[in-house]
């Protein structure tokens, strides 16, 4: 784990920002030598997969309900005029 210094950090705030974002990894900042604070990449907690998931068989359901035509009669459909 990357390690840096309160005040380098605040200094390129930024630019380990950016390292942080792109590799995935975490970066520890020191205050006098002693462990501070860590800046870690945001990811999705488990919770919030969860509910992803969920929207997603439900988008899926409601789909199905609305489209059970096939392929063939939709381009039937479309060739009689409906829409």
């Amino acid at each position: 784990m990357e390690e840096f210094g309160m005040f380098e950090a605040k200094t390129r705030f930024s630019e380990i920002a950016r390292w942080v974002m792109a590799t995935g990894k975490s970066v520890r900042v020191t205050m006098r030598g002693k462990r501070g604070v860590r800046i870690v990449p945001d990811t999705p907690d488990e919770d919030q997969k969860a509910r992803r998931l969920h929207a997603l068989r439900a988008i899926r359901e409601v789909r199905e309900q609305i489209l059970p035509a096939s392929r063939e009669e939709i381009l039937k459909d479309l060739a009689e005029g409906r829409r």
